[in-house]
C-alpha cells in the first residue's frame, strides 16, 4: 500500500465504526490536507499576502515533536485545540 492508501483505509474504517455506532454517514468528500496559512478579510488580497510572505525563510532546525489540532471556525476566526502530540525522538 501507498501512504495516501493507508491513510484513505483509515479514514475508511473509522467511519464504518461510526456508522455502525449509530451516528450518520459523512456524504462529504474526504480530502485530508494541512493549513499553511489562514487568510481571512483582514489579510489582503492573496497576491499582496504571497508578496509579504514570499521571502519568508528560516534557519534548519531540529524538530523533536508535533501536535495535531482541530480547528473551529467562528464569527471571530478560527480557534484551534490540541487532539494529540506526539514525540519524535
Amino acid at each position: 500500500m501507498q501512504p495516501h492508501e493507508k491513510l484513505f483505509a483509515l479514514h475508511r474504517k473509522i467511519g464504518h465504526l461510526c456508522v455502525s455506532l449509530g451516528l450518520a454517514q459523512e456524504r462529504r468528500a474526504y480530502l485530508p490536507h494541512i493549513t499553511l496559512a489562514r487568510c481571512g478579510r483582514s489579510t489582503g488580497t492573496l497576491d499582496s499576502f504571497i508578496a509579504r510572505n514570499a521571502g519568508l525563510a528560516s534557519a534548519p532546525f531540529e524538530v523533536d515533536h508535533f501536535s495535531l489540532y482541530e480547528s473551529h471556525l467562528g464569527r471571530e476566526g478560527a480557534t484551534y485545540k490540541e487532539i494529540a502530540h506526539y514525540g519524535l525522538l
